[in-house]
């Protein structure tokens, strides 16, 4: 059941941003924002092109992980960036994203938070978006997160403080971060659609079924998909 949830959730981000991707002919940059060894720039390497970035964002192991990138996939290579920063540093966060952004009114920025959420504190969180939120108009994010225990079954609600607690000890935590769809509704504020998704709609995505994801209240983490277009005149 474990195993197969992390499946599902890594299936359904990488097809979201497949899907926030589009086809158009509009700049496009994608950060992963605590990419440590998350492979989804590798995976999303058949959309990475001159129109197209990928930028990985860590504390560590980025220049290890692109030596990796320029033996799997030597063409593409080229199109992702691997950055070692602090993204609690919101200052420095905002210089990486001047310096790796030529026009930003004029790029669709696409950022995924997978497993960062967990053990960023809140109102470092509510900081990283109020950046994102006044540097691109053109801003899609995906936000997988845990969910609060009130929204998880009694008898399912453990589960991910046993599948999650070496980060909370390697980072030294009390307790790792959740939140429900309108926490992340008041952190985003107006002028973002959102779309929301449990772990039973993304095993049914997968598999076609709901064989260990009934319900909603099945899973313990879910994510919320934000989408805000620029305004045209």
């Amino acid at each position: 059941m474990v195993l197969g949830s992390d499946i599902n959730r890594k299936h359904f981000i990488k097809s979201t941003v497949e899907a926030l991707a589009d086809n158009d002919a509009k700049r496009m940059v994608i950060v992963n924002l605590g990419a440590g060894f998350s492979p989804l720039a590798l995976e999303l390497s058949p959309l990475l092109c001159d129109r197209v970035r990928f930028i990985e964002i860590d504390m560590r192991n980025m220049s290890r992980k692109h030596e990796l990138y320029a033996e799997l996939v030597p063409d593409r290579c080229g199109f992702i960036s691997g950055i070692e920063a602090d993204i609690a540093d919101i200052a420095s966060l905002e210089d990486v994203l001047k310096h790796e952004i030529e026009d930003p009114a004029r790029t669709r920025l696409i950022v995924v938070m997978e497993g960062l959420t967990y053990y960023v504190g809140r109102p470092v969180m509510e900081r990283v978006l109020a950046s994102l939120s006044g540097f691109v108009p053109d801003l899609r994010i995906v936000f997988e997160h845990l969910k609060p225990c009130r929204l998880v079954s009694d008898e399912r609600r453990l589960i991910p403080y046993g599948i999650f607690s070496h980060i909370r000890d390697y980072t030294s935590l009390d307790r790792m971060t959740t939140y429900s769809k309108e926490d992340i509704r008041a952190m985003l504020g107006p002028g973002f659609s959102l779309c929301y998704t449990d772990m039973d709609e993304m095993e049914r995505r997968m598999t076609g079924t709901h064989r260990y994801f009934p319900v909603p209240d099945s899973g313990w983490l879910s994510c919320a998909v934000a989408v805000r277009r620029p305004v045209t005149g």
